[in-house]
């Protein structure tokens, strides 16, 4: 994490109960640190992320301002040093994640077309473009650590 601590368990959005796991400020950037000690991607835990993951896409102007942060263990453990496994399992369960629950972030973002446009390429939100963005923005976003 960069910056300095700016508080913990911040509460985001009051209406929908959203609070930050760890909110930093990087400058005048704030960044949105949520901290996940998760084996896996369940079912439960899928839409659990996607609702969380898609009101951080609501409440911010810039990706610089999300990080997400992934205890190494479970599926996500390295083996033989081994992290490109580790990501490519962690990348393939967000995208599997957004695309089961396409309704949360559009439920989310549907009234805003420019941030749909802005973050997706498009005010339609398709599997591919999914699979485009989180390609895209995988490290920016997400991190595996030890």
């Amino acid at each position: 994490m960069k910056g300095t601590v700016d508080g913990f368990e911040v509460i985001v959005d009051p209406a929908r109960k959203f609070t930050v796991d760890i909110l930093t400020k990087n400058g005048n950037l704030k960044v949105f640190n949520e901290l996940k000690s998760w084996n896996n991607f369940s079912s439960v835990f899928e839409k659990q992320f996607t609702k969380q993951f898609s009101n951080y896409l609501k409440n911010i102007e810039d990706l610089g301002q999300l990080k997400y942060l992934f205890e190494g263990k479970g599926r996500y453990i390295k083996t033989s040093g081994n992290f490109d496994a580790a990501k490519g399992f962690l990348k393939s369960d967000i995208a599997k994640a957004l695309k089961n629950n396409k309704d949360e972030v559009i439920s989310s973002l549907g009234n805003n077309p420019d941030k749909m446009i802005k973050l997706f390429g498009d005010t339609e939100l398709s599997d591919d473009l999914i699979d485009l963005f989180v390609e895209k923005n995988f490290t920016k976003i997400f991190e595996v650590i030890y």
